[in-house]
């Protein structure tokens, strides 16, 4: 049987597998309730509020897709997270189209945005990320015990790892990126067929229901 060529690259990375079970009808909603668990995908219609550095101030993972995602959770009092901000910058900045490195924060968005100015300047930085605040979504989809914490979703909308900042390095972002783009039009059909599949029961479902 050929090798998941995923699923080695995770391995390769020490990445704990994992992926995203939601309902059909949250789906539909764009706001998800249940918690991250292992089984299904991460549903690309999600569509994120209060973003901030972006060209609006929402944000859907479907505009995304066919690109490598990676959550970055932080918070303001979390030295690490802020230290890591130059080395994910310029991961993004390198890979440009071909990634997406999102900052997701609980915090409100006035403090983010005053925070971030002044950090910046302190750094003699300009992000190039976009920043989610006041998140509680991806927080309640995926509870964290640290900051920071990364969150690795491939092209089909599949989970392939979870990571600390050790883990975020040129090298490991270059050879999932190289396996990925390898194996897209695979995992790209595949999950295009089951999103066509979870419709048409929401369909059916809904049609059922007594009125």
């Amino acid at each position: 049987m050929k090798k998941n060529a995923l699923s080695g690259v995770a391995a390769g990375l020490c990445l704990c597998f994992t992926t995203l079970s939601l309902s059909v009808i949250a789906q539909q909603q764009g706001s998800p309730t249940k918690e991250w668990q292992v089984s299904g995908e991460v549903p690309l219609e999600i569509t994120l509020q209060n973003v901030l550095n972006y060209k609006s101030s929402t944000l859907s993972f479907k505009d995304y897709q066919g690109k490598l995602v990676i959550l970055d959770y932080w918070n303001t009092y979390c030295g690490s997270c802020i230290k890591a901000w130059p080395k994910l910058d310029s991961l993004q900045q390198e890979y440009g189209e071909r990634i997406l490195i999102l900052l997701v924060t609980t915090e409100p968005a006035e403090k983010v945005k005053t925070f971030v100015a002044q950090r910046s300047k302190a750094m003699n930085l300009k992000l190039s990320m976009p920043i989610v605040t006041d998140d509680t979504l991806l927080h309640q989809l995926n509870p964290t015990r640290y900051n920071p914490y990364y969150v690795w979703i491939e092209p089909g909308g599949q989970v392939i790892g979870k990571t600390n900042t050790y883990m975020m390095t040129k090298e490991n972002v270059a050879v999932t990126l190289q396996q990925i783009e390898a194996y897209r039009p695979k995992r790209l059909k595949q999950y295009e067929a089951k999103q066509a599949a979870r419709k048409k029961i929401a369909a059916k479902q809904k049609s059922e229901a007594p009125h």
